[in-house]
């Protein structure tokens, strides 16, 4: 009995020590760092901060939070944050809704809270413990009263071209506050404007948010001293700051002129034509026939983006251009009483906006002559259009007064280029050599003679595509003269791969630029031995640029045309003045205009209808700035005589 008695005593010491150790290690352990209990508030901060805007009398939204931590960076997880006005932009000012919450794992929330006194820096102040934190600054919003320019347009802006940054409106209290939630609808126009421009783009916007932002305004034209006025319906307007418009130009065409006439065009960097000068039967392309001049760019309608732009005539009743789009289309517009305007029909009253070239063909370039236009396809192929009574348009043989559609030029040539001039036209193959038809009265066709190889309408002339003489490898080539036929002169130049620029045809004036005055039926060298990459026939004159930009013109110079800072003749080329590089230059009837280096267009000669673009009426012996632009820093005046209506 003793023997059992020990060994139970023994088995109970022993499940009791087990029970013990088991106990022992299933016991909850205090975790090392847990701190929440035992540390007091030491920093309070907003997480979630005030809006820049509430509304009077709204519940702040979103909901304010608070954070409480420990001085070691740690949640405070129990306890309370009491929150109170902190600055308050209104003596009687009420903060309202519940004013104390409980920490919940360490963030205080308070959803309901509101004031009732609009105003500007209002805070709030939270307090656990004895520590406490500030909101940042923020407004309680009255009800709307007006609309405020935020995003002001730049103090000079590219014209047609969205203003960025994007002009934004914001609708506000009477103390210029923005009110959140506001959806007003804002309009937009032009307050100030010397230049006849138009806005363009979406010029009413809903607000969001009270934020009335225009992503794709512009002004259509160049043009200083515009401003923006801002309207919505019930509620204050407002006025921007004044701005300015500018264009930079990539191509101009001096076009032709006349002692009542004349008219210039280029193409922006960004594609957009402009032309400036005689708008009879609305050859500024404007969309408008009720100002027949206008001194300064006006924008081509129909936001066509160019790659190329050409100004003809005029042709007795007044000037036509002609311009290719970056897809190929062709669009021609002003008088187009022969169909040089190519959309199947005469014109004589002319059409104030570009029209379609019917047909469906793709251009690479085109060429608007006295009455007659011509382009060349992407496949290399010429056509023209307009009047054929020289059979300028290369049709072949027969009587045709004229073609009121783009018709094929015979000989299935290959061209890289081609040139309209006054009843003649010519081209530059894609193997370099140059081919002409049309009027030969003057040897304009470089082919040895001036009374043949055939007659139209009593002239000389070839009713298809004929060899220059000399076997030259041409680059460029230019048909000039004077734009109505059997006026007396009539001239062509090219340039050859070595730089020689060559002239032919009539020579009364010196336009040949070989120092005589005497006529030449074959490619016969300009004098003086430059090298040139370009060169251009007007009416009398010619121009050209040396391989350095530099620009030199030869022929009649009565109205300053030449741009050497005299009207005196001349028979070989003489430099124009200034010294400015250029691009590209293009001599019209009796002004020339060209693009320096860096975009910026100039003009000289006469400008009895604006031609030059300078907003005068003005002539100048030496090149003047284009209207619009911004040369060596500084906007060119876009301010214009009022116009005189037809």
């Amino acid at each position: 009995m003793c023997r059992a008695r020990s060994v139970s005593l023994l088995l109970l010491s022993v499940t009791i020590q087990q029970a013990c150790q088991r106990n022992e290690a299933t016991a909850p352990q205090p975790q090392q760092g847990d701190t929440t209990h035992s540390r007091a508030p030491a920093d309070v901060a907003f997480t979630t901060q005030p809006p820049e805007g509430v509304l009077a009398n709204a519940i702040i939204s979103p909901a304010i939070q608070v954070t409480v931590k420990d001085v070691s960076g740690d949640i405070v997880a129990g306890g309370a944050v009491t929150i109170a006005l902190g600055s308050s932009a209104s003596p009687s000012a009420t903060l309202s809704g519940t004013l104390v919450a409980r920490l919940l794992n360490g963030v205080a929330t308070f959803g309901d809270l509101h004031l009732d006194q609009p105003g500007r820096g209002y805070t709030l102040v939270a307090k656990a413990g004895s520590a406490s934190g500030t909101s940042r600054a923020f407004a309680i919003v009255g009800p709307p009263t007006q609309a405020a320019f935020v995003a002001e347009p730049p103090a000079d802006v590219e014209a047609g071209v969205a203003i960025t940054p994007a002009v934004r409106l914001a609708i506000q209290d009477a103390l210029g506050s923005t009110v959140p939630g506001a959806t007003h609808a804002v309009t937009l126009s032009l307050t100030a404007n010397t230049s006849g421009a138009t806005m363009v783009g979406t010029t009413t916007i809903q607000a969001v948010d009270g934020i009335a932002t225009f992503g794709d305004l512009a002004v259509d034209r160049p043009g200083s001293g515009y401003t923006l006025g801002a309207t919505t319906a019930a509620l204050a307007g407002a006025t921007s700051s004044p701005f300015a418009g500018h264009v930079t130009f990539a191509f101009v065409d001096g076009g032709a002129s006349r002692s009542n006439a004349g008219e210039s065009c280029g193409v922006s960097l960004r594609g957009a034509g402009y032309c400036w000068g005689s708008n009879v039967r609305g050859a500024l392309g404007s969309g408008t026939f009720s100002y027949d001049y206008w001194p300064s760019p006006v924008p081509v309608a129909g936001g066509h983006n160019l790659v190329v732009l050409s100004v003809g005539g005029p042709g007795g009743g007044g000037s036509h251009a002609c311009g290719v789009t970056t897809s190929g289309s062709a669009y021609c517009w002003g008088w187009g009483y022969f169909g040089q305007l190519g959309d199947g029909q005469e014109s004589f009253g002319g059409r104030s906006a570009p029209v379609a070239v019917v047909g469906g063909l793709s251009f690479t370039t085109i060429s608007a002559g006295g009455v007659h236009t011509c382009g060349v396809t992407t496949a290399g192929a010429a056509y023209c259009w307009g009047q054929d009574r020289s059979r300028q348009l290369g049709d072949g043989p027969g009587f045709r007064l004229q073609q009121d559609a783009p018709v094929p030029v015979l000989g299935g040539l290959g061209f890289a280029t081609i040139s309209a001039g006054s009843a003649h036209t010519c081209g530059v193959t894609t193997g370099g050599a140059v081919y002409c038809w049309g009027a030969n009265q003057y040897g304009q066709l470089g082919i040895g003679t001036t009374t043949g190889p055939e007659t139209c309408s009593t002239v000389a002339c070839s009713t298809a595509p004929v060899a220059v003489s000399g076997g030259f490898t041409f680059t460029t080539i230019s048909a000039g003269g004077a734009l109505t036929e059997g006026s007396g002169v009539a001239h062509t130049c090219g340039v050859t791969t070595d730089g020689t620029a060559y002239c032919w045809g009539s020579n009364v004036y010196g336009q040949l630029g070989d120092g005589t005055t005497t006529p030449q039926a074959t490619p016969t060298a300009v004098a003086g031995g430059l090298r040139f990459v370009a060169v251009n026939a007007g009416d009398s004159h010619t121009c050209a640029l040396t391989t350095s930009g530099a620009a030199y013109c030869w022929g009649l110079n009565g109205a300053g045309q030449l741009g050497d800072g005299t009207t005196t003749q001349q028979a070989a080329p003489v430099p124009v003045t200034g010294g400015l590089s250029f691009t590209t230059i293009r001599p019209g009837g009796y002004h020339t205009c060209g693009v320096a280096t860096g975009g910026g267009v100039y003009c000289w000669g006469s400008n009895v209808v604006g031609q030059l673009g300078n907003g005068t009426t003005t002539g100048s012996l030496t090149p003047a700035p284009v209207a619009g632009q911004v040369t060596n820093g500084t906007m060119v005046s876009s301010m214009t005589p009022a116009p005189r209506p037809q």
